[in-house]
Parts: C-alpha cells; structure tokens; sequence
C-alpha cells in the first residue's frame, strides 16, 4: 500500500477550526461558566463543570496540535494538558458509577479510555498507565467503561495487549486484527520494521472512513495527527529493554513523531479548584435523583 498522507492538512483544518467562533464556544464559554459554577457551588452543577473541563480540552488538543507543527514546544504542554484534563474526566465518571451503586451503570463507552492509555505510555505517565489498564481490563466482566473489548475494534486489543506485555498481566486476546503482526514478530527486529510500517498504514486509513456511518478509530483531533499508538510500542519495548526499528513512513516523519522526554505546564488555577469542588461535591451530585 502506497500511503498517502499529509501533516501539513490535518494541521491546516486546525487552523481553521480555532476561528474567534470556537474560541468563544469551547474556551470563553467553558471558562465563563466554570466560574460560575465555584460561585455557586451547587451540586448539580458539577455535569456542566465537567462538560466545560472537556471543552477545554478539545480546544487545548487543536491548539497544540498547530503549535506542535510549528515545533513550539508550548505545543506538547498543551497536549499533556487535554491528556491530563480527560483523564480526569474519566476518573471522575467512574468514581461516579461507583457512587451511584448500579444507578449509573457505565462512564465512558467511547474509544477515548484507549487512547488515553496509549497516550500515558508514550508520555511515560506509569501511574495512570496502571491504574487505566486495570479499570479497563475490569470493564471485561462489569462493563464498567461500557462495552469489552471486541474484535470489530482490533485498536482496543492491540492497547490492552501492549499494556499487558509491559506489566506481565498476560495476553487478553489473539484476535489482534491488522495489529496482530507486531506481536507475532515481536522479537525480530527486521519483520518488525514491516509491521509498524503496516499499522502506520492502518492508521490512515482509519482517519476518515469515507463513510457518513462509520468513525474511524483515528478521525478525530489529536488522535488523527499524533501516532500514540506506534509511539507507545517504542516505550513499551524500550521498558522491556527490547530494541525497536525506526520506520520511515509518513505518519511518523512529523513533529508528531519527535516527543520530549518531560513534559511540564503550569495548571490553570480556574480549572484546578473546578475540579477539586467537583471532587467535594461528586457524592451529593450523584445522589440527586
């Protein structure tokens, strides 16, 4: 297959989406309204709040992804931002089915648990790592995120898969799908080299389907852009001590590709006390009818 892929577009439909428009609508507003809500510190509005976090980070996701293109390292602040903003928000909706006792059966049934756990790999976050894989591997038999782990979204196998290889869980399926490549060569060097270049593949052609009915696993912003899923087989195998290729492909000759070793922001003092009157207030939310 010929891949056929340019940063420069993806980054481009950034541009165009951080219009005065989005601005007002995913950081003014969510702004506005989160402090409005420390103001009035009820408990039913601890939904909105959390709403409001997730418009923020939608809209930190595409501006790092436009300064990361530009190589300005605010960039990748930005992006650990969104990474450490929804894994709050996940947090948060579990310890909220936890409270609700079987009232709130499911958080989040989007593949966005996955990708956050690909993301904790490659930004070498070890806590989060453990503490998302074992939430995810527990939803196998509560359903707690909402759905298992099946074959018609290989993505999910191949992420606990990597997850399991680096913490020696054991194998959670073999019905890897297009990724299945990368474990059954997994201690070739060469044969390896082919098989990340396959999924780089795969992975653009799951940007856009080409179907109205149909999201592809990597269509939306930043996951379309940022390789987490190839970036983290590097980390997990430079764990395990194993030497992995470096590939040649599209997808991965881009600023994208190039992560630094530490990534650090100073919080948003605004968001940090939402979320921790959030925190207060979650059980008394939650048992509102």
């Amino acid at each position: 297959m010929k891949s056929v892929f340019d940063y420069r577009e993806l980054v481009r439909k950034s541009k165009e989406w951080l219009s005065d428009t989005s601005k007002d609508w995913m950081c003014n507003r969510p702004r506005r309204d989160l402090h409005h809500f420390l103001e009035s510190a009820y408990p039913s509005g601890c939904g909105k709040a959390i709403g409001r976090i997730l418009d923020l980070a939608v809209w930190g996701a595409r501006n790092g992804c436009l300064m990361v293109a530009r190589e300005d390292c605010g960039g990748w602040e930005e992006l650990k931002r969104f990474f450490e903003y929804r894994v709050w928000v996940l947090r948060t909706q579990l310890r909220a089915v936890d409270l609700a006792k079987g009232k709130r059966p499911t958080a989040d049934p989007t593949l966005a648990p996955f990708h956050l756990l690909g993301m904790a790999l490659t930004f070498r976050e070890p806590s989060v790592v453990r503490w998302l894989g074992e939430a995810i591997l527990n939803s196998r038999t509560g359903q707690l995120l909402g759905y298992w782990i099946d074959v018609y979204l290989p993505f999910r196998l191949y992420i606990c898969e990597l997850h399991s290889r680096l913490t020696s869980v054991g194998t959670v399926s073999e019905c890897f799908g297009p990724y299945k490549g990368i474990f059954s060569n997994w201690e070739s060097s060469v044969a390896l080299s082919v098989e990340i270049a396959k999924i780089a593949d795969y992975h653009i052609t799951r940007i856009d389907t080409g179907r109205d009915d149909e999201y592809g696993e990597f269509n939306f912003n930043p996951h379309d852009i940022f390789p987490t899923e190839i970036l983290a087989l590097y980390r997990v195998r430079e764990k395990l001590g194993l030497e992995t290729p470096l590939v040649q492909h599209p997808l991965l000759d881009t600023p994208f590709a190039q992560v630094p070793e530490t990534i650090r922001y100073d919080p948003d003092p605004l968001v940090t006390e939402a979320m921790s009157l959030v925190e207060k207030l979650l059980p008394e939310a939650v048992s509102k009818p």
